[in-house]
């Protein structure tokens, strides 16, 4: 016999219905392929198209950090145009975040930079150890997206006047090594990360974040002429200024 009331013990009245299972939330589909296959395509576009106006004279703007700029824009308007289609940023938001990784340690390096931006010799990534034997090279100095700058400009060549070496580097660490008791003076600026300098018996450092560093040996403080002056910006990484 069933129980007063017709409870049927733990399983509930009898004959209540039994609520249906919740269906479960679709799954938001990404970009596709296509999408970031095209967006890939139009930053190697764009890069080409630079570095051939820069090649006939008719861009003068930093290649890497313009394209990075116009991948971060591309970029950007394809995420909102997923969204819009009801999809996710998937792998758009990875290339995303790896331009944007690029692009501010080239706009910390650049934005220090004084007057036009001028490219010069070196390649956009990987590491460099350059040895210099000609003032007309040091004069051109050296322009890096990313990747460790060693120089060795012992071997230069100096006449009594000031050569200038310009170094810009966007992320990584450079180190110069300048001729034993020659007359050097520097500006370095650093967006994150440290200067040390060690030439001519004055030790100098500086740590953390926004440093710079306006530096010369003690003939020059003596009213002695610089043979060597160093212009160093780097965005992210450290600067060490020896003697060879």
């Amino acid at each position: 016999p069933g129980t007063p009331g017709g409870w049927t013990g733990l399983g509930g009245p009898a004959g209540a219905p039994v609520p249906p299972p919740r269906p479960p939330r679709p799954r938001r589909r990404g970009p596709g392929t296509g999408a970031v296959g095209a967006v890939v395509a139009l930053m190697l576009l764009t890069v080409a198209t630079l570095l051939l106006l820069e090649r006939a004279d008719r861009f003068e703007g930093p290649v890497l950090l313009t394209a990075a700029g116009i991948g971060l824009l591309v970029t950007g308007l394809a995420i909102l145009l997923a969204g819009l289609r009801g999809r996710t940023s998937g792998a758009l938001g990875v290339l995303a975040v790896a331009t944007a990784l690029v692009a501010v340690p080239l706009g910390l390096a650049h934005g220090t930079v004084d007057g036009p931006w001028e490219r010069r010799g070196g390649p956009a990534f990987g590491d460099l150890d350059v040895t210099w034997t000609q003032r007309q090279q040091a004069s051109g100095g050296i322009e890096q997206g990313m990747g460790d700058v060693r120089l060795d400009l012992t071997e230069l060549p100096l006449d009594g006047s000031t050569l200038v070496v310009p170094v810009d580097v966007g992320a990584g660490n450079v180190e110069l090594v300048v001729p034993r008791g020659t007359e050097v003076s520097a500006d370095v600026e650093v967006g994150l990360g440290n200067i040390d300098w060690s030439v001519g018996g004055v030790e100098e450092r500086r740590d953390g974040a926004g440093n710079s560093l306006d530096v010369r040996t003690p003939g020059i403080a003596d009213g002695e002429d610089a043979e060597l002056h160093l212009v160093v910006h780097v965005g992210m990484g450290n600067v060490s200024v020896e003697e060879g």
